[in-house]
């Protein structure tokens, strides 16, 4: 009974790597959308069932702009933006 259990949470859990590693790759592939080449080079991962985006953007717009991209991809519910806007002292 054990080893069925087992082999059922490491499924599980492959299963739901293999659930966030999609929604990253729909995010980046939805940044990469905007033409913003900025945009492309924004870190987008998975942490605790919420994407996170981080790195730098020349502007407030640009950033915001990756939130809303980020929000409008299914499956998203919550995005921790973290990214830091150049020259700004905030």
């Amino acid at each position: 009974m054990m080893p069925l259990e087992t082999t059922s949470m490491t499924e599980s859990h492959h299963s739901n790597e293999s659930s966030a590693a999609r929604v990253v790759d729909a995010v980046r592939e939805a940044l990469g959308k905007t033409g913003y080449t900025w945009l492309q080079r924004v870190a987008v991962a998975w942490e605790r069932e919420c994407i996170a985006l981080r790195g730098r953007v020349p502007s407030f717009y640009l950033k915001q702009l990756a939130h809303v991209t980020a929000m409008a991809v299914p499956g998203i519910g919550v995005v921790i933006n973290e990214l830091q806007v150049e020259g700004s002292h905030t």
